[in-house]
């Protein structure tokens, strides 16, 4: 464990160990600043002498793997500073769909009128969508507070090159004129495709010759699509007993599904641009990470994966406690019904001191971040993956440790099995 340190103007500075941070506490030439990861700022003044730290970034669309490690002129890596992942938001889609129908459901009441602007919107260049856009910032935070840590002196970035139309149908590459020719081609609509492609007979009981229903695998109602990946063909006695409840369905295309790798490389651009203007930035591979990690002879996890690219292969020893973050909103709305319903949200956002998400620590030590609150004054607490600490606490037996913000951070055991 490594405490990190900042100098008097709140630059980062190299981290020390804990037994210099507390003597310097002790001295009172230190004071605490942040509690994770825990940081002391120096309260004199220093030469700021500091080393080269390389920082790895394992990008992704769920998780982003981090790490940090000094290295020495040549630029070979020494030992490990930090090591984390990053849960980002997967919610943006949903939040986005409920603020439409939200929006819609405005001409059935009685509310002031509004002008339409849907005419005047215009996308901006490099615009991204919001589910994507939101994954780049993520990173970008995580990058921040990794800046406000440690003195970085360069970045590398794992970013991956996915060929979606030969994923989609299953091989390495394709030929040039075969992207031309997508999987729908020669046929008149998608409908005669699916048929074509599960050969003509019910997936469910493997019938030939019957009536044939196209079943949509995820409902139109809950987000799906009319791509044939979420279409399947069935005969009319399957679907009626689909959607009676009768059966559910055991038989699907298997296709591959290409959001996430379609979601990261579309953000590719946007994050390599937005670090390249804070920091020197390089590219590298997933297959080089892999033969990295394995040299290492590290497990397959994000933080892993983000210490084989920062420290280039070279044999370094992984950190005893690792960092795992969570990009969470900042917002506390809810739509009110009838006249009140253009009003923000007027509900309590603290309750005897505390807000949702805060860090607490409970009687004997154990820390969590509070997940729901009542006006009773019971809260609900537990970790950020969810596990429930307590499911009614009182307020009365919690001690507040940091106010709630957009990226929170909780410290654990790392995992160091082998591959």
């Amino acid at each position: 464990m490594l405490v990190y340190v900042i100098n008097k103007h709140g630059k980062p500075l190299m981290p020390c160990k804990p037994k210099k941070a507390k003597r310097l506490l002790q001295e009172g030439r230190a004071k605490v600043v942040r509690r994770t990861p825990f940081t002391v700022q120096l309260l004199y003044g220093s030469s700021g002498y500091r080393q080269r730290v390389r920082v790895g970034v394992d990008t992704g669309a769920k998780y982003v793997g981090v790490a940090a490690v000094r290295t020495d002129e040549k630029g070979r890596a020494k030992n490990t500073l930090l090591q984390g992942e990053c849960h980002l938001r997967a919610d943006i889609r949903g939040k986005m769909d409920r603020r439409r129908a939200y929006r819609r459901a405005r001409r059935g009441r009685k509310t002031r009128y509004r002008k339409p602007r849907f005419d005047n919107r215009r996308r901006w260049e490099g615009w991204l969508a919001p589910s994507i856009q939101s994954r780049v910032d993520g990173t970008l935070k995580v990058m921040e507070l990794l800046r406000q840590l440690l003195p970085v002196a360069s970045v590398e970035v794992e970013t991956a090159q996915f060929d979606t139309a030969a994923m989609a149908r299953g091989v390495l590459r394709l030929r040039p004129w075969q992207y031309q020719r997508g999987e729908q081609y020669q046929f008149e609509n998608v409908k005669s495709y699916v048929r074509h492609r599960d050969g003509y007979q019910c997936r469910q009981c493997k019938a030939k010759g019957r009536p044939l229903a196209v079943h949509h695998l995820r409902q139109r109602a809950d987000g799906g699509t009319n791509r044939p990946a979420n279409l399947i063909t069935l005969c009319e006695e399957c679907h009626d007993r689909v959607h009676t409840g009768g059966i559910k369905l055991t038989a699907v295309p298997g296709r591959t599904n290409l959001r996430y790798a379609a979601h990261t490389q579309a953000g590719k651009t946007a994050l390599m641009t937005a670090l390249r203007e804070q920091l020197p930035t390089s590219e590298t591979t997933g297959a080089v990470t892999k033969v990295d990690r394995l040299e290492m002879g590290l497990s397959k996890t994000h933080a892993n994966d983000a210490l084989a690219i920062a420290a280039t292969g070279v044999p370094v020893e992984p950190v005893d406690t690792q960092f795992f973050m969570r990009c969470v909103p900042k917002g506390n709305y809810r739509l009110f019904k009838g006249a009140r319903s253009h009003i923000r949200n007027q509900s309590a956002r603290e309750l005897f001191g505390f807000r949702r998400l805060d860090k607490v620590c409970l009687p004997g030590g154990q820390e969590g971040f509070v997940k729901g609150k009542r006006s009773s004054g019971y809260f609900n607490v537990s970790t950020l993956d969810g596990t429930v600490i307590s499911a009614s606490i009182s307020y009365k037996r919690l001690r507040l440790l940091e106010k709630q913000t957009s990226l929170l951070v909780e410290r654990r055991q790392a995992v160091s099995s082998p591959d």
